[in-house]
């Protein structure tokens, strides 16, 4: 049997035991994509999965996942993760490239911070003196900003500043730019800053720790990188909730290149399912013939997965 008669006995065969519609897989529309992929991960994607994309493109229809209820990925969804999983890749000694640029776009957002402001009128004119204002902005997120109306005022007693729909869509706007701006030889993942009402500012590009803060495992021991995300594991098979079934192109000491594993955004113990994509498939049709009825019922595929791995 070749692989894509394994994959469509076993997307067959869920589709007929489950009583709710499933998905079918989608006709590949866009092949080009995986170009830009291989750049991303700076190497070829295996060529079982390259020949899989060649003709689908992720799922079409309604119901659940064609594969056991989680569903096969798009290109273009595939390129969304590793993109994500491209911030998670620091540079050794971060460095700002273009420092003119870099402070042009920090003052434009302090200054759209500034402009709404909470300053207070005195004998009809606008008070001048404020002490300083704090925020955070990230690529998609954004906290306070909190305003100190003098030195002597308190964490308790500042003031959060709502800013208009408008001002936060431009404040977003520039921290994209200038993180584009300084992702190579940067890739801050939030910015810290301190304006203050003498017109001097504070700021500190700040970073997101996660392979050292989380409690990461590796199932076997040794076989995956105890890694939060990797720009070298490449999702195939989704959750629809950010964890995912994939190939592992840069495995441990103990691992086999292109094994297939379990990682994702909730996942900590990262494990081994095979050591090949076609080991995978034999591995679920096996599964099938000796444990259909848990495969069938209403449950996380991942949980299956685990549980018979430790059994």
């Amino acid at each position: 049997m070749t692989k894509e008669e394994k994959l469509n006995k076993i997307l067959s065969w869920y589709s007929e035991v489950n009583e709710e519609e499933t998905k079918y897989l989608a006709t590949q529309e866009n092949f080009l994509q995986v170009h830009e992929i291989e750049k991303l991960i700076g190497e070829a994607i295996p060529k079982d999965i390259r020949d899989f994309f060649k003709k689908y493109d992720g799922e079409s229809g309604n119901g659940y996942g064609s594969f056991f209820g989680h569903s096969f990925v798009s290109l273009s969804e595939m390129k969304n993760s590793l993109d994500f999983a491209k911030t998670q890749v620091k540079p050794e000694k971060p460095k700002i490239t273009d420092p003119n640029k870099s402070n042009n776009l920090i003052k434009r957002i302090i200054q759209l911070v500034v402009n709404e402001l909470p300053l207070k009128k005195k004998l009809g004119f606008i008070k001048p003196k404020w002490h300083k204002v704090e925020f955070e902005t990230g690529p998609g997120s954004m906290g306070g900003p909190y305003f100190y109306s003098d030195k002597n005022t308190s964490d308790k007693e500042r003031e959060i500043v709502k800013l208009s729909t408008e001002t936060r869509k431009r404040i977003s706007q520039f921290t994209k730019e200038l993180h584009e701006l300084e992702i190579q030889d940067y890739n801050w993942d939030n910015l810290e800053i301190i304006a203050y009402g003498d017109g001097e500012h504070k700021i500190d590009r700040t970073f997101y720790d996660f392979d050292n803060t989380l409690p990461l495992t590796s199932t076997p021991e040794g076989a995956i990188k105890k890694k939060y995300f990797h720009i070298k594991w490449i999702p195939l098979i989704s959750d629809y909730g950010g964890n995912y079934i994939g190939i592992d192109l840069d495995p441990d000491k103990n691992g086999t290149k292109e094994q297939v594993i379990i990682f994702g955004r909730d996942e900590e113990d990262m494990i081994v399912l095979a050591d090949s994509w076609d080991e995978f498939l034999d591995w679920n049709l096996d599964l099938i013939e000796k444990k259909g009825d848990n495969l069938k019922n209403e449950s996380h595929l991942h949980d299956i997965y685990k549980q018979i791995k430790s059994a």
